[in-house]
């Protein structure tokens, strides 16, 4: 709206437009009359620039603006031009204006004004940082939330380019730059990227840039703004999220348990990576409870669906079961242990059971072997007892026997039979033996020497057991590790090894004997009862024979157990080829498919001293009478001990009598004539064999002892016999074994006694 007015030299309103005079509420005539009415109308704060116009009449280059007070109480902008109007000598006469009301115009610029400060204040607070660049990359904004985030001032980065600030971890400049010049190019007006940025400090910040192109009415690029977030804490959250789940995945992994969450109301259940594995499941399996039942054992399917219908889906209970699966992947057998816990809904609806999986076929299977392992130790403890106990009826049948046998003194027809009883008991001797054997109280007369040589031994005896139809190979490594053994029982080894070999190969096969030096580490080779890391030599057996199936390995080494016909065998072969082996501190491996054979691995500790030259055997030393000495037999079976008494008479001995070491003492201190020898059951009520000798080598330090058992007890054995030095005499032996047993303890010193 525009309005003429004209000033005379007074100054003094003229000419004033009605409009204008209606606008400020006076009438032309008003204006004319009153010279100083424009002071009235203008805002004292906009009179002076409005007088520096009017006085002299100068007139106004620029436009002059002030605020008019209107009639109707409202204050408008108004925008005053004057130029001067000369009179006819050039002399200033007035002004001639145009007033133009810009109120519209005012508040648009204040309005401007208003939200640039707001917005200001916007972006100073805001969280996020707001920088700008220029197309040429210069950093032309930056809001103190930038400051604060990235550490430099406004007055640091205005003006700079993101080249000389290098504030971009070098793995991330290629994708800020690809982004960038996608904006630059109009190819995109936005984008995002997370990158890691350097602070000025030197701290490495995990930064999102939400950038936008801002272009021109003609479509010129003016420049990019960028907000900047801060999510280095929600990156450091993440990272700590995906490393918690990677250890929980591999806690999972590592002790088989797998996790699931069945939703009750669909029947549909999600499970993890390891669950999967354990299951042999792959992603697309369909889970849901019929699936679940699938995976059940057969045997165990219709149990299993019960327990969850009733037990768990009817009664509420949690799910807490041990059962079996059928693995998808391959089919193989595995035992799990199946736990969930059950959530309702406010109303009480069961709605989920979520649990876990885990795997515990090992845990079974070695529950299974200690059972295997507390069996076989409570049948060795019978076995030992009763193997004691049947020695001292067989010491007094075989002795009696060999006796009558030897009097001269019976007819020929019961001569025989006697001799019958003989050979009848020294069979049974000969099982006892392997009882012993197995049960690990036998007395082993340990020695280090060349296993070789063993071997080589028993190689004669294998052929002549084995057969014609079945080849004989032997793989002897050259320079073998000494081993600490029994030389004897570990030939019966041999030979239990291969008659079991034998009979494995009716139809005939070969039959591999090998040893070598082999040095065991803890992941070697299966497991085996007594199994340790260190140096070692191996006796195998192999045999290409029928093999043996689980239920028979599992089994391989009970007494008494044989797959082989009524009159076959007595079961105690090879439980006395594991009792010697474990005895020697040794562990036996096997290894056997059916059809296509079994290897039978002895593995012995390699001894530290160098093996020992072969003494003369016994049978050889010559057989001498006594000569009267005194011997106090102590044994706490009468039949026993009147055996030996009997003999030694015999032989040319005189003989004392003792039940039990207390009555063996007071014999003794009674002073009566001077004991030359002392022959002691081991195992006696109350005063044990090594105790009484001790008792008596503290009065005479020189006294020979010969120690008898059926078996060594489990402490004295594992100490070598030690505590008082004598000889040892097993239980059932023969008679002349026993008179040379006697020569001998009278010829050796008693400190060179138990040296065996």
């Amino acid at each position: 709206m525009i309005f003429r007015i004209r000033f005379n030299p007074s100054p003094r309103f003229d000419y004033v437009g009605e409009k204008l005079a209606a606008l400020a509420g006076h009438s032309p005539a008003e204006h004319y009359a009153d010279a100083r009415l424009w002071e009235k109308l203008t805002l004292p704060e906009d009179r002076e620039p409005l007088a520096e116009v009017l006085d002299g009449l100068k007139g106004s280059q620029e436009p002059v603006t002030v605020r008019w007070l209107c009639a109707d109480g409202t204050v408008r902008w108004m925008e005053l031009q004057t130029v001067p109007l000369p009179d006819e000598h050039g002399k200033p006469s007035g002004l001639a204006g145009v007033v133009r009301d810009v109120t519209g115009a005012r508040n648009s610029e204040a309005e401007l004004v208003e939200a640039t400060q707001r917005l200001g204040a916007h972006i100073d607070n805001s969280p996020l940082g707001i920088v700008e660049f220029d197309p040429e990359l210069r950093i032309i904004r930056w809001s103190a939330a930038a400051e604060r985030l990235f550490g430099w001032t406004a007055e640091e980065i205005l003006g700079r380019t993101i080249g000389e600030m290098r504030w971009m971890h070098a793995e991330d400049v290629e994708s800020v730059r690809r982004e960038s010049a996608g904006l630059m190019s109009g190819g995109r007006t936005r984008s995002m990227n997370t990158n890691r940025n350097y602070t000025k400090d030197g701290r490495v910040v995990h930064c999102e840039w939400y950038s936008s192109a801002i272009h021109d009415h003609e479509g010129r690029l003016m420049s990019v703004l960028s907000l900047v977030l801060d999510v280095t804490q929600r990156k450091q959250a993440e990272e700590a999220l995906r490393e918690s789940e990677y250890w929980l995945r591999e806690s999972q992994r590592a002790s088989r348990i797998g996790t699931y969450v069945l939703d009750m109301r669909a029947g549909l259940w999600t499970s993890s990576e390891t669950l999967d594995e354990i299951f042999g499941i792959e992603a697309d399996y369909v889970r849901d409870i019929a699936g679940w039942q699938q995976l059940v054992h057969p045997d165990e399917r219709i149990e299993m669906e019960r327990y969850f219908l009733e037990d768990v889906a009817g009664r509420g209970q949690p799910f807490d079961r041990e059962y079996r699966i059928v693995r998808k992947s391959d089919g193989e057998v595995r035992w799990v242990l199946g736990r969930g816990a059950l959530v309702r809904d406010d109303a009480g609806t069961l709605i989920v059971m979520a649990g876990t999986i885990q795997d515990v076929t090992d845990r079974r299977q070695m529950e299974e072997d200690l059972r295997q392992a507390l069996k076989m130790e409570s049948i060795g403890r019978l076995a030992g007892g009763l193997a004691h106990d049947f020695n001292n009826l067989l010491t007094v049948i075989n002795g009696y026997s060999t006796l009558l046998a030897g009097s001269g003194l019976l007819h020929r027809s019961l001569k025989a039979s006697v001799d019958e009883i003989r050979r009848a008991g020294e069979r049974a001797s000969a099982l006892t033996q392997q009882m012993l054997a197995f049960s690990r109280r036998q007395l082993l007369q340990p020695r280090v020497l060349d296993l070789n040589g063993v071997v080589r031994e028993t190689e004669r005896m294998l052929v002549r057991l084995i057969g014609e139809d079945i080849r004989l190979e032997t793989r002897l490594e050259k320079r073998l590790w000494p081993v600490k053994a029994d030389e004897g029982q570990l030939g019966q080894v041999l030979l239990n090894l291969a008659a079991n070999a034998r009979d494995a190969m009716p139809d005939g096969g070969v039959l591999t004997i090998e040893t070598r030096n082999v040095v065991v580490a803890e992941s070697d080779g299966p497991e085996a009862e007594g199994r340790k890391a260190g140096p070692a030599v191996m006796l195998a057996v192999t045999d290409t024979g029928t093999g043996m199936d689980e239920v028979t390995r599992r089994h391989l080494f009970e007494p008494f157990y044989t797959t082989k016909p009524a009159g076959g065998g007595t079961g105690l072969g090879l439980s006395s080829v594991y009792g010697v082996v474990r005895q020697s501190g040794g562990w036996i491996e096997v290894e056997s498919l059916q059809g296509e054979g079994t290897r039978f691995a002895v593995y012995l500790p390699q001894a530290e001293q160098e093996a020992e030259e072969e003494s003369a055997p016994a049978a050889a030393r010559r057989m001498e009478e006594g000569g009267g000495e005194m011997v106090l037999v102590v044994e706490d079976q009468e039949s026993v001990r009147h055996l030996a008494a009997r003999v030694l008479e015999r032989l040319g001995y005189r003989v004392l009598q003792a039940e039990n070491g207390e009555e063996a003492l007071r014999m003794a201190e009674a002073g009566g004539e001077k004991i030359s020898l002392l022959i002691t059951d081991m195992v006696m009520p109350g005063m044990a064999g090594p105790a009484l000798a001790k008792r008596l080598r503290a009065v005479r330090p020189a006294l020979p002892v010969i120690y008898m058992s059926g078996y060594s007890d489990d402490m004295v054995a594992g100490r070598g016999l030690l505590e008082v030095p004598g000889l040892f005499l097993q239980k059932p032996f023969l008679l002349d074994e026993f008179a040379e047993k006697v020569r001998e303890a009278l010829r050796v010193r008693p400190e060179d006694a138990g040296r065996e």
